[in-house]
């Protein structure tokens, strides 16, 4: 997906992607988002919507640990 996709919650309330990079390490797309407080949790299960497609995606939390760690 591309930066300003929409992110798209169990309830069909949408959000904004910031940014999005390929991770050669983890073989997966990385997308950074602006979500409401209530909807924050690691681990949580969105959507993002592209084109008219849907992917799921997994909230992480960004900062104070890395997404892989081998």
């Amino acid at each position: 997906p591309q930066t300003g996709e929409t992110l798209v919650d169990e309830l069909g309330r949408r959000s904004f992607t910031t940014s999005v990079a390929y991770g050669p390490t983890i073989g997966r797309n990385i997308a950074l988002a602006y979500l409401p407080w209530a909807y924050c949790q690691e681990g949580r299960k969105l959507n993002v919507e592209y084109f008219g497609e849907t992917y799921p995606v997994e909230v992480a939390a960004v900062g104070y640990r890395p997404f892989y760690d081998p």
